[in-house]
């Protein structure tokens, strides 16, 4: 999980947006990322595939291909967050 938080830091830190990076670091502070992955989705093996065709694409300067690798990383992670939340009784009725 180490490696997972500092390739985060580190691509934000690339940006050289100071409000950007301090947003992170305030919100890696208050957050866990144990929080957004359980140990069937937070697997080595994927992880290295997403984050490996992340840095493929900025190594490539392909914006297009960037964005698309970012977001493909992101919508993952958001879909297995959302299916492990609870419905609230609002939800479910």
């Amino acid at each position: 999980m180490q490696y997972d938080r500092n390739l985060h830091a580190l691509l934000v830190s690339l940006s050289g947006n100071a409000l950007m990076m301090n947003a992170h670091a305030q919100a890696m502070m208050q957050t866990h990322t144990v929080r957004v992955y359980t140990p069937a989705s937070y697997t080595p093996r994927l992880l290295r595939a997403e984050h490996g065709a992340i840095i493929a694409a900025l190594r490539s300067a392909n914006e297009a291909a960037s964005l698309a690798a970012l977001a493909k990383h992101l919508d993952r992670s958001r879909a297995d967050l959302l299916a492990r939340m609870p419905l609230t009784p609002e939800a479910k009725s």
